[in-house]
């Protein structure tokens, strides 16, 4: 059985991978340039903005946001979550000052898109009700930063 847990994980190997994305803005690209260069020190990466011209205001959060959802897809390739892919996307979610209000309300159908693909691929491999389709699960809903009643939601019918 495929360990939900447990996986060798560096974070910049997936940045770096996500700055090949179609479609990334330089927001992005120099958001994920500077996280893989310099990791998640808030006063570097509060520096980095202000050099930028970027700033945590509405013009730019979507971008942050995009970013953060972008770094998911690429963690999930392999439909596993692991303790460190976890912690990362929380550093992310702090670095960028992102909250549930953010990610399920402006972002439902991708949220949604995320969850039929990973809870399909869990249960064709895994039958019936398992711990690791359970770790899973958990994991996406503390990923998305779900409430209970929108984790019901998006699991119905898995």
């Amino acid at each position: 059985m495929k360990s939900f847990y447990r996986k060798e994980f560096d974070y910049r190997k997936i940045l770096w991978r996500m700055l090949s994305d179609p479609g990334l803005t330089i927001v992005e690209a120099d958001i994920i340039d500077h996280i893989s260069a310099k990791g998640f020190d808030k006063k570097l990466f509060t520096g980095m903005l202000a050099r930028k011209g970027y700033s945590y205001d509405a013009a730019f959060k979507e971008e942050f946001v995009r970013t953060f959802l972008v770094f998911v897809k690429h963690i999930l390739v392999d439909r596993i979550i692991s303790e460190d892919e976890l912690t990362t996307a929380g550093l992310l979610k702090l670095l960028f000052k992102i909250d549930a209000s953010d990610l399920l309300p402006k972002h439902t159908h991708y949220i949604e898109q995320i969850f039929d693909a990973q809870l399909n691929h869990v249960k064709e491999e895994n039958p019936g009700i398992s711990f690791p389709e359970a770790c899973h699960k958990a994991g996406l809903q503390e990923l998305f930063s779900l409430g209970y009643d929108e984790y019901i939601v998006l699991c119905k019918g898995h």
